[in-house]
């Protein structure tokens, strides 16, 4: 079959909910295509997902950072503590466990969006520096992307 036809049987379909499997599908295609991209240095072929976990005494997981790497840069993605573990230095521990782990995978920024509710002003803290804001996002908020040298 020719690239135009087939091109032209392609079915386009919006769903909601959609299934983790297929959305895996998309995913695994822009890191590899992100990483060919990337220039053919010591960078190039990070790519690796990681987590920082905060345990109570039980062993039980009660917070922390999940992030990636990929083309040397760490992408901090989400960040949680509860109300009792706030305010105390876990979260600075967590986020330098974050970044020493992906300095040691080739890293040498870290990015991160945090909203105008969230966790900016702890960011800001800990080195990031503002590079953009886009507002209301969610409505009625602005969300804040935020950047740190890690090298």
């Amino acid at each position: 079959m020719d690239k135009r036809k087939e091109l032209m049987s392609m079915e386009i379909s919006a769903e909601l909910s959609p299934a983790n499997t297929e959305i895996e599908i998309i995913c695994k295609g822009l890191t590899r295509f992100n990483q060919e991209a990337c220039s053919e240095d010591k960078h190039s072929k990070t790519s690796i997902d990681l987590a920082v976990f905060v345990r109570s005494e039980e062993g039980e997981v009660i917070g922390g950072l999940t992030a990636s790497c990929s083309c040397g840069n760490l992408r901090l993605e989400e960040m949680w503590l509860p109300e009792h573990a706030r305010g105390n230095g876990i979260g600075k521990r967590v986020l330098t466990k974050a970044e020493q782990l992906a300095v040691e995978n080739g890293c040498v920024q870290s990015v991160v969006s945090t909203t105008s509710f969230q966790a900016r002003p702890f960011y800001e803290a800990n080195g990031y520096q503002l590079v953009g804001t886009i507002d209301d996002l969610p409505v009625g908020h602005a969300t804040f992307f935020l950047v740190k040298r890690l090298d």
